[in-house]
């Protein structure tokens, strides 16, 4: 299968979103995937930190809504998860309209 990769800014929601040709309206695409900057360990690690009693009391003394206090490791974890979601990933990959037209025209076939 043929693939666009893009340097630009795809985001979560972009998937299945047109990828036209830049100054036209031509679709010359359809967003399928995009990469983080990040290995999965940096996802696995903020997910370890704020994971209750990632690590000793907390100095910050914040709680949340029910009492309970938040360690240091939580709340930079929450901090680093934040920050993680925001970034802008600036490769991302698509397949070509001659592609996607072609495995919906071998499926309608099958489906027939």
């Amino acid at each position: 299968m043929k693939h666009i990769v893009v340097n630009g800014a795809f985001n979560p929601g972009n998937s299945g979103g047109p990828l036209f040709q830049s100054g036209d309206s031509k679709v010359i695409g359809v967003v399928v995937a995009k990469f983080h900057l990040y290995p999965p360990q940096v996802a696995q690690t903020i997910q370890m930190m704020q994971a209750p009693g990632g690590a000793g009391v907390s100095s910050f003394g914040l709680t949340d809504e029910h009492g309970e206090r938040y360690s240091d490791a939580q709340i930079t974890g929450m901090v680093l998860a934040e920050f993680y979601k925001a970034t802008q990933v600036m490769i991302g990959e698509a397949i070509s309209v001659s592609e996607l037209r072609a495995f919906l025209n071998k499926k309608r076939a099958e489906v027939q």
